[in-house]
């Protein structure tokens, strides 16, 4: 895009303004002496005048033909020195023209005399920086104090520029800049200069780009995650040097329209970086943003020798990266310039085959008439990369699949279509379609019916195939596979089990068959009904294919009563993906359990993650695939409040595995051996164990399988403590699964509302809650408080226990050292909601503890729990 001089289109908006053009009316020999005489009355190199001038000009003239506009999204640039006027880069135009006593307008068009503003300007800096002005090394600091770029990591990106050519020389229209010897290129760091990553130790390692590792990654903030569909490929050029470009790609405001590529290439040496992920949207064309990758080239439309072979070939390789990744054909409808808008056979391409997409949006000129299409499509097909299966299924082995199965073959690049369809076969023949995902990287064959029965078939992929840059397959591919033999659809499990008793009120559903069916099928022919034949509605049905079974769970929309007969009824007619019918209604009868419960001393509610550990913290964690086995708070699914703990797992390895849930807080439970501890668990009927893990005064580790996972829905899962040998204090810190051989791999359940209890509450159904029997305290409010707060409790039914209608309830205040403060509440309370205010104007700030007591008629413990709330005055 003509990116420093010209208009630039954001994804914001298109600003039109007039074109810089070049002026080089003055001779030669004329510039040549202006470049002497400055040097020598300024005391400045001569050489470092020219190589300034190369850098931003390559020795032409700028006139900028737009009016002064201090809005403007990019520095305009003036003359042959690059001289700015602009809030951001300074106003090295205005400082160097009050230095020779001319005026502005006049030095921005004449170019020796902005040779001599540029010359006075670089003798200030250098007078104020004291530098010993004989050793041209001593000059970086005055050349990037001269850039006026802003951002000082930015800076020597210029002076590198500068000094390469000082140091390498260069001969250009008639202006020789001799080769200088003396210049120390090891002052740049590797992010500036890669040349010495292996030089200077001391350099500043810039990270590697992810997407393409030649590049490095100098993230710039504008962008958009994850909005992009890459369907073509733009080549953009500066129109400035690299520094400035780079600036600017990077400026979060630039002047309210921020813009940013993809990459941005240096012309001196190919030097890449990333400035935005491939994935990612940046800003660069406008309304096509969503649509094309971008990669600025420092150069110059009306100036060839920017654009140098060193960049072609860096330039030529990422491209090549990008079409292999991304699978955008290489040609001229789709990898082009920002100036493809101006040509009407382009426009009439986009408007066919992309209607949604304007091709008129820009008006970019950019990369112009000396970009070499030619050659650079050339060297992009030059040295394509050969092409290789990275993956193939079935695969060879000896599992059968079903008869509906597809062949999915994945390669490591994007991949022309129709050579590897022509390419691909299967014997015995099987007539199909094919299907392109991943950006033409992965190749779906779907048999257009089902395939036979007991049959080996054999797949085979020949040479022909080749990558979309034309290259040849690096080895044929072949491979078999078989197909299961003619299987009877019947239902091979359930849960709840036929005449199962005492199931959870909140249970899921889970229906097991013996083979995958056909999702369709099951319209209308899952049934749940009440004893009395009403049918009741259902919620979150989940279909899933494990362990080559098709599995359906499914959830009552709404609780089911407590104590009650229901059925689950499958009707006939449901569909394999054999080919077979289920022949007959299957109904399964069950009944719920009475829901009476006495909570205990809760020592987490779940309300938060608290110091609870992801699983692979603990070094217990084995034969798990850590991406998809995690620690969570879930919201919605809960015994009290409005969260639960959640634990989802996935096990690796078929001969075992455990899922360690590791609580840093370890919570204490007390010394006797005569309470119980438990928690309400969600389970997920996959035959798996559970676990309880303690310590023992703070060392001893102690196991306690708690639990077999064959249940849904809440349940309250309590141990004796009387199994934890040992004396001395008991801390709990772990909820553990622990893979069973009959088990199922993966799974999830839920746990809430962790405690200790008297034993004399187990002669209580455990198997699940009931809400007006549960004591809660909840959470302070406002919390932090200064100084008043509120704090809420509720009181349950005695209905079903054995105890007065009425509890004394107690509602204390502690300091940090369990001294008592306050008796907010002593009375005998009937069941209820209730909140009570506290004034602590009295107190200093701090954190304080409130506690909630509630006995029974006989002063029995029947509930205690504690709160933390904080004073900040």
């Amino acid at each position: 895009m003509k990116f420093c001089y010209l208009a630039f289109i954001s994804i914001f908006f298109t600003l039109s303004v007039s074109a810089q053009i070049t002026q080089n009316i003055t001779t030669t020999t004329q510039l040549l002496n202006a470049f002497s005489y400055s040097a020598k009355k300024y005391n400045i190199p001569e050489d470092l005048l020219k190589a300034i001038s190369y850098t931003e000009t390559r020795f032409s003239n700028i006139i900028e033909t737009a009016s002064k506009n201090s809005s403007r999204i990019y520095p305009v640039t003036y003359g042959i020195m690059g001289l700015r006027d602009d809030l951001r880069m300074g106003h090295s135009l205005i400082e160097g023209a009050k230095l020779i006593g001319r005026l502005p307008e006049t030095v921005a068009i004449n170019p020796q005399l902005n040779i001599e503003a540029a010359a006075a300007l670089l003798n200030s800096i250098a007078d104020s920086m004291k530098i010993n002005r004989a050793n041209l090394n001593n000059w970086k600091s005055v050349v990037e104090e001269y850039s006026g770029i802003p951002q000082k990591d930015i800076r020597p990106f210029f002076s590198f520029d500068v000094f390469k050519v000082l140091f390498e020389g260069t001969n250009i229209k008639g202006i020789n800049i001799k080769v200088n010897p003396q210049i120390d290129m090891s002052q740049f760091p590797h992010k500036v200069n890669p040349a010495n990553k292996s030089k200077n130790i001391q350099s500043i390692q810039y990270p590697h780009s992810i997407d393409y590792p030649p590049a490095d990654w100098d993230p710039s903030p504008n962008f958009n995650a994850n909005a992009i569909t890459p369907l073509f490929l733009v080549v953009h050029d500066t129109e400035c040097n690299f520094a400035v470009a780079l600036f600017t790609l990077t400026d979060p405001n630039n002047n309210g329209n921020p813009v940013s590529s993809h990459y941005l290439i240096r012309s001196s040496d190919g030097y890449i970086i990333q400035l935005v992920r491939e994935h990612d949207r940046a800003w660069h064309v406008g309304c096509w943003n969503p649509y094309m990758i971008g990669v600025e080239h420092e150069g110059y439309v009306k100036d060839s020798s920017s654009f140098t072979d060193t960049m072609y070939k860096a330039s030529a390789n990422l491209y090549r990266h990008l079409i292999e990744t991304w699978g955008i054909p290489l040609d001229s409808n789709h990898v082009i310039g920002h100036d493809e808008h101006l040509y009407a056979w382009w426009r009439n391409y986009i408007n066919k085959n992309y209607s949604y997409i304007d091709p008129t949006c820009n008006t970019h000129t950019d990369p112009g008439q000396y970009w070499n299409w030619n050659k650079f499509f050339s060297l992009i097909s030059s040295d394509a990369t050969v092409p290789n299966v990275a993956s193939f299924n079935p695969s060879n082995s000896t599992d059968s699949v079903w008869s509906n199965s597809q062949v999915t073959i994945n390669f490591n690049m994007a991949m022309n279509q129709v050579s590897t369809q022509n390419s691909f076969s299967i014997s015995p023949s099987v007539k199909g379609s094919f299907a392109w995902q991943n950006y033409s990287h992965t190749m779906i064959f779907t048999p257009a019916g089902q395939l036979a029965y007991s049959t080996t078939y054999s797949i085979s992929l020949n040479h022909n195939a080749s990558s979309i840059l034309g290259v040849p397959l690096n080895d044929s591919l072949s491979f078999k596979f078989s197909t299961k033999p003619f299987i009877q659809l019947n239902v091979s499990k359930t849960y709840p089990a036929e005449y199962e008793n005492q199931i959870s009120s909140s249970v899921k559903f889970i229906i097991r068959l013996n083979t995958p069916i056909i999702y369709g099928s099951l319209g209308g022919r899952v049934l749940l009904e009440d004893s009395s034949g009403n049918k009741l509605t259902i919620k979150n049905p989940v279909y899933s294919i494990i362990q080559n079974e098709g599995v359906l769970s499914f959830s009552p929309s709404n609780n089911l009563s407590d104590n009650s007969k229901y059925n689950v009824i499958l009707k006939a007619g449901i569909q394999s993906i054999t080919g077979s019918t289920l022949l007959n209604d299957t109904a399964i009868s069950f009944n719920t359990g009475k829901s009476n419960f006495v909570k205990g001393t809760e020592i987490d509610n779940f309300e938060s993650i608290n110091n609870w550990q992801q699983p692979e913290y603990s070094g217990s964690t084995i034969g798990v695939d850590t991406s998809k086995t995690k620690f969570d708070i879930a919201y919605g699914t809960y015994i009290d409040g409005y969260s639960s703990g959640r634990i989802s797992y996935l096990f690796n390895d078929s001969t075992g595995g455990i899922c360690r849930v590791y609580d840093a807080d370890n919570p204490g439970i007390g010394s006797d051996r005569n309470d119980d501890f438990g928690m309400w668990v969600f389970g997920d009927a996959s035959d798996n164990y559970l676990e309880y893990w303690f310590f023992i005064n703070s060392n001893q580790n102690v196991v306690v399988r708690a639990d077999t996972l064959n249940w849904t829905g809440w349940k309250y899962v309590e141990i004796p403590l009387n199994k934890i040998s040992g004396n001395g204090d008991i801390l709990f810190q772990s909820v553990v699964i622990v893979r069973n051989n009959t088990g199922i791999d993966s799974g999830m359940i839920y746990i809430d509302e962790a405690q200790y209890r008297n034993p004399s509450f187990n002669n209580v159904n455990l198997n699940q809650p009931i809400a007006n029997i549960n004591f809660t305290l909840y959470q302070n409010y406002p919390n932090p408080f200064n100084p008043s707060t509120t704090i809420r409790y509720s009181v349950p039914s005695s209905e079903g226990l054995n105890f007065n209608s009425q509890l004394q309830t107690k509602l204390i205040v502690y300091d940090i050292l369990g001294r008592e403060l306050y008796v907010l509440v002593n009375e005998k309370k009937s069941p209820g909601n209730y909140s009570v205010s506290f004034n602590a104007e009295n107190l200093p700030s701090g954190v304080y503890f409130y506690r909630l007591n509630v006995e029974s008629f006989n002063d029995k413990l029947l509930f205690t729990t504690s709160k933390k709330m904080i004073l900040l005055k």
